[in-house]
C-alpha cells in the first residue's frame, strides 16, 4: 500500500474505507507491529476533531529522544559503561582532595600528581590510623631524633 511518514516513522495505508480518510495504517514500533484506525471523518467537513483514531497498542512520545514507545514513562538509571561509550563519552582529569592534600589523575589514569603537600599516616597510640597533610605531619612531629627530645630534657633537670 501507500505510505507517508510522521516524526521519522514511516506508515503504510492498508486499508481506505472511501477518500474521506477513514481506514487502518500501521507501522513497526520497536519491532512490534502497530495498527491505526480512523474512524468518523466526513469529507469536507469543518470540524476535523470529530474524527476518532483508536491504536492497537498504547504508543506513546518519549521525552528524550521524541520517537514512538511503548513505555509510559522513563526512568532514571545510572549510565553504564556501554551508555557511555555509544554517546563518545570522553574522561577528562579528575582530583579528589583527602584530608586537605589534593590528587589530580590524568585523563587516561596513568598518572596521579599531588599538589605540593605528601600524605602521612598518623597512628593513635590506640592503634587508629588517619591521613594526615604535611602541615599536620609537621606539626605533630616533635623530633626527628626522639632520643635528644629524652637527652634535652634530662639535661634541663640535672
Amino acid at each position: 500500500g501507500d505510505t507517508f511518514d510522521y516524526k521519522g516513522v514511516s506508515f503504510t495505508i492498508d486499508t481506505k474505507n472511501g477518500a474521506d480518510g477513514n481506514g487502518t495504517v500501521s507501522t513497526m514500533i520497536n519491532g512490534e507491529k502497530v495498527t491505526l484506525t480512523v474512524a468518523d471523518i466526513t469529507a469536507g467537513a469543518a470540524d476535523v476533531n470529530a474524527a476518532t483514531l483508536q491504536s492497537s497498542k498504547n504508543v506513546y512520545t518519549s521525552v528524550v529522544n521524541g520517537q514512538f514507545t511503548f513505555d509510559d514513562k522513563t526512568k532514571n538509571e545510572s549510565a553504564k559503561l556501554s551508555d557511555l561509550e555509544a554517546n563518545n563519552a570522553v574522561k577528562g582529569e579528575s582530583k579528589i582532595t583527602v584530608n586537605g592534600a589534593e590528587y589530580t589523575a590524568n585523563a587516561e589514569g596513568d598518572k596521579v600528581t599531588l599538589a605540593g603537600k605528601t600524605m602521612f599516616i598518623d597512628k593513635t597510640a590506640s592503634g587508629v590510623s588517619t591521613l594526615i597533610n604535611e602541615d599536620a605531619a609537621a606539626a605533630k612531629k616533635s623530633t626527628a631524633n626522639p632520643l635528644a627530645s629524652i637527652d634535652s630534657a634530662l639535661s634541663k633537670v640535672d
